[in-house]
């Protein structure tokens, strides 16, 4: 006799679990892509933006790689690492900073020439990093086998070559912003619009001049950034032209806000997602926490790749910053003062976003990064900027413009200067007043740039890159664009029915003058 086998509810009950889990894990494995970031060189605050997106993407189900050349220091635990070993070096790095410091406003004709002169410098540093990547048999192996996307560092030109050659979906992250100039070359943006010598609420913004020089501007930049990438390696491992890498290939992300910068038009596959490493402040080390409460206090610093370049520099600071009536906390590594004041505190690193947002802090003496500039307003800190090279011009024009706080030129600024400058900063209101108001601005978003950043990653990964974003505009050659060969077109049927007109004219009269001598 069979036996009668009952099932019962808590064996239903498990079973239909078990289905939903096995099913949950399905679809986890099946939307679930492996996603790698590569910043530029050594900067430190690149890949911290590309790291904060990936952290992101991993609460999403993904999986997010960093991959650093061997020279990094920095380390992310929370996520996987994946390391290079590179012949570049930090000697050669800081010699290529050294190249830059020396460079004017890149949003400026002799700024961008002087870029184009230095760039030549480079090219050696950038084929040996590329080359060094690309000779990773293991890591391009992997890569090859489990990357769905890669997030790129727009000033890194060795990641395109890396996306391009793999065939791999690319997202760029632009850790510097629009930076004026670059912003027409790679994101297509209006020439017109650039920001040269005035801002674009100035009647003095569009006039002939200001269009011609940006015009110039734009040319010789644009043969820069051609010049700056790995051509060699290009033809030898991408199959695309060199203009995939002077273009966005799908989504790109520029962690700025228009509250601070201003606003121009962009293509639909442009997001601008706000400030990535501005938040919150955290609580502080016992030993900072002690030294800044209850305290007037000034923050200084000048970025992890500019504090060991400034020898000269230092000493002018040290000055400057013990004749203020505050404390001092500074962040500077390599060149230490001989003489300094009572007032100020040294240190190699604090975790500047959290000092910032701390009640004691009252000015921000900085080079005028963006990420730096970003965190100073997200935390309503006005700014004393001696902006070096690159974006930074661009950063410190805005802060000035905007009554953020007070820009000075490096050049020729003198101790007393920086000293009174400060002083003014901390204690006219309208900077407080001007940066809080921008700083709300800033946080008034429906979730955090980070968050919008993967949301933007994770929409590209489910569409192949999000083609149907991208405008035809990326490949239409300048005259098209900006229908030079329509003007040309106008103007001479306009000469031609011109000079119809005028000979027709003349036909008439010769015609008549003609009749008159015949009559007479």
């Amino acid at each position: 006799m069979a036996a009668n086998f009952k099932v019962t509810p808590s064996f239903q009950t498990r079973g239909f679990v078990l289905s939903v889990c096995i099913a949950a894990f399905c679809i986890e494995k099946a939307f679930s892509s492996h996603v790698i970031g590569m910043a530029n060189l050594n900067y430190f605050s690149h890949n911290r933006v590309l790291w904060k997106i990936g952290t992101e993407l991993q609460a999403k189900g993904h999986k997010y790689t960093q991959v650093l050349p061997s020279y990094a220091k920095d380390s992310y635990p929370d996520v996987e690492v994946k390391v290079f070993n590179t012949s570049v070096t930090e000697e050669i790095i800081e010699e290529a900073h050294a190249t830059f410091m020396k460079l004017d406003n890149l949003n400026s004709i002799s700024g961008a020439f002087r870029f184009f002169q230095a760039v030549q410098s480079l090219n050696d540093m950038v084929q040996s990093f590329c080359n060094d990547l690309f000779d990773s048999d293991h890591l391009i192996s992997e890569i090859r086998e489990s990357v769905d996307l890669v997030l790129c560092d727009t000033t890194n030109p060795c990641c395109p070559v890396l996306a391009g050659a793999l065939n791999i979906t690319r997202v760029d992250v632009s850790p510097v912003g629009f930076l004026g100039v670059f912003s027409a070359v790679y994101y297509n943006t209006p020439i017109a619009y650039l920001p040269l010598e005035h801002m674009p609420d100035s009647p003095q913004a569009f006039s002939f001049v200001n269009r011609l020089k940006s015009f110039i501007t734009f040319m010789i930049m644009r043969s820069t950034i051609s010049k700056m990438l790995p051509h060699e390696i290009w033809e030898k491992h991408a199959p695309q032209g060199i203009e995939y890498a002077m273009k966005p290939s799908g989504i790109a992300l520029i962690p700025h806000d228009f509250a601070l910068n201003y606003p121009r038009p962009l293509a639909p596959n442009v997001k601008v997602i706000g400030p990535v490493l501005a938040e919150p402040a955290q609580k502080l080390p016992n030993d900072l926490e002690t030294f800044l409460t209850n305290k007037e206090v000034v923050v200084v610093s000048f970025g992890t790749t500019l504090s060991s370049h400034l020898p000269g520099f230092v000493e002018k600071i040290a000055e400057a910053l013990g004749k203020l009536p505050y404390h001092v906390l500074w962040k500077q590594v390599g060149n230490l003062p001989e003489d300094m004041g009572s007032n100020i505190k040294i240190i190699s690193w604090f975790p500047q976003n959290d000092v910032l947002g701390h009640p004691s802090t009252k000015v921000f003496v900085t080079h005028g990064g963006l990420n730096s500039v970003l965190e100073s307003v997200y935390h309503a800190v006005p700014m004393v900027v001696l902006p070096f090279f690159g974006d930074q011009h661009e950063q410190a024009s805005l802060v000035t413009r905007k009554e953020l706080g007070i820009s000075l030129d490096k050049k020729v600024v003198k101790s007393e200067d920086i000293a009174r400058s400060i002083i003014e900063v901390a204690n006219n209101k309208k900077y407080k007043e001007n940066v809080q108001h921008i700083s709300e601005l800033l946080r008034d978003r429906p979730q955090s740039p980070a968050k919008e950043g993967a949301y933007w990653v994770d929409y590209a990964l489910k569409h192949r890159g999000v083609k149907h974003l991208m405008s035809n505009a990326y490949n239409m050659p300048l005259y098209q664009l900006y229908m030079f060969d329509v003007f040309l077109f106008i103007c001479v049927a306009i000469l031609v029915v011109i000079c119809m007109f005028v000979g027709l004219c003349y036909f008439v009269v010769c015609r008549r003058k003609s009749r008159k001598e015949k009559t007479t």
